[in-house]
């Protein structure tokens, strides 16, 4: 077994047994300061790194130098950090397989705003489901300005043909980190749902993803047939 399977195996039974005990960020850093040198001039050291930082999360998409720079972390210190992400990227996606995943579409969620939320450019996704909602596949279908000139429709097309799915979920992030819709999303969107539908294969939601957050045209409401008449034209 390679090195790192070793590692992440060990992670990933350290975090489940840590993740019911711990209820905040600041609780998160205070586990991480085992392994990762933070100043702690003061008791209040984690709230001190928060208000800079912004949440935890962000102590993973911050920029290295900046790490260094305002937090006197070492090489050694930004290492580690970057292998823990690395590990808990493969921790979540490992959790989104083998279960009804629009009933459990935190698991999803959790993965993909882990995923993405760093990205500084679009990326475009399509997930697809077989008819228990369990996902077959993920595929990367576009970089770059999501459009309905960027996204080729014939493509995801002969690739969803490929297997027997039920349905997909559409995913695709915002560098801006700002997850809401603009009016190109929701065109692609309804366009993509017509063109699946002549199929009988269905979009259960399209995910934005954004700077720790994520938007949902199912949680939403836009996937609504009679939202379709809110787009404007581009």
């Amino acid at each position: 077994m390679r090195i790192e399977d070793v590692f992440n195996m060990k992670m990933h039974s350290f975090m489940k047994e840590k993740q019911d005990n711990i209820k905040s960020d600041s609780q998160y850093l205070t586990l991480l300061s085992q392994w990762i040198k933070f100043e702690q001039h003061n008791e209040n050291w984690q709230e001190n790194i928060l208000t800079k930082l912004g949440s935890f999360p962000h102590l993973f998409t911050y920029d290295k130098n900046q790490l260094i720079e305002e937090f006197n972390l070492s090489e050694k210190d930004i290492a580690f950090i970057s292998l823990i992400y690395a590990t808990s990227i493969r921790i979540l996606k490992s959790e989104i397989y083998n279960k009804n995943i629009l009933r459990f579409k935190k698991y999803l969620t959790d993965y993909l705003i882990a995923f993405l939320s760093r990205e500084t450019i679009e990326h475009f996704y399509i997930i697809l489901l077989d008819r228990n909602a369990h996902i077959i596949s993920i595929s990367h279908q576009a970089s770059g300005t999501v459009s309905t000139t960027s996204i080729h429709i014939r493509e995801i097309a002969k690739y969803v043909f490929k297997f027997d799915v039920e349905s997909l979920i559409l995913v695709h992030n915002h560098p801006s980190g700002i997850a809401l819709p603009s009016e190109a999303d929701k065109k692609l969107t309804y366009i993509l749902v017509e063109a699946l539908e002549a199929v009988n294969i269905d979009i259960a939601d399209h995910i934005i993803i954004g700077n720790g957050i994520y938007f949902s045209f199912l949680e939403s409401g836009l996937l609504n047939p009679q939202n379709k008449e809110m787009i404007m034209p581009l």
